[in-house]
This record gives C-alpha cells, sequence and structure tokens, in this order.
C-alpha cells in the first residue's frame, strides 16, 4: 500500500486510500489540516452527488478552461 501511495502522491500533497482514509502533507502542521478538511468536505460533495445519480464529468478541454479561470482564486479572496 504505501508503494501504491507514494506513485499516487507523485505531485500531489494528498492521495485517497482506499478502506484506510487518506494521506496528505504540507510544510506547515495547519497547512495538512485545512486540506484534510478541504478533502473531507469535497468527499462529502461527492457522497451526496452520488444519491442522486452518476455526476457527469468535465472533459478535457472543459477542465482546462475551470483551471484557467480560478488559476489565480486565493489571490483574489
Amino acid at each position: 500500500m504505501s508503494d501504491s501511495a507514494l506513485l499516487a502522491l507523485r505531485g500531489r500533497t494528498a492521495c485517497l486510500l482506499a478502506h484506510h482514509g487518506m494521506v496528505c502533507f504540507a510544510a506547515a502542521p495547519a497547512r495538512v489540516l485545512d486540506l484534510g478538511l478541504e478533502i473531507e468536505a469535497l468527499a462529502g460533495v461527492y457522497v451526496r452527488t452520488l444519491q442522486i445519480g452518476e455526476p457527469k464529468l468535465l472533459g478535457p478541454d472543459e477542465m482546462q478552461k475551470v483551471l484557467d479561470r480560478f488559476a489565480d482564486y486565493r489571490n483574489r479572496r
């Protein structure tokens, strides 16, 4: 499992471990906590979404538009 987690974490700061939870890391403990809370919140959104049916996933072009639009989101808050 640790090898799979290391592979999943390449270029990322968190990953989900089926039936085990998540692994996340950051330079500061407060950021690790924030990241974990954010992942938990997003997981809750996903579970509630599944209750109304299979979500429609964005295609590569649509996803790129979202990423471009929110590239500086944290700086605008």
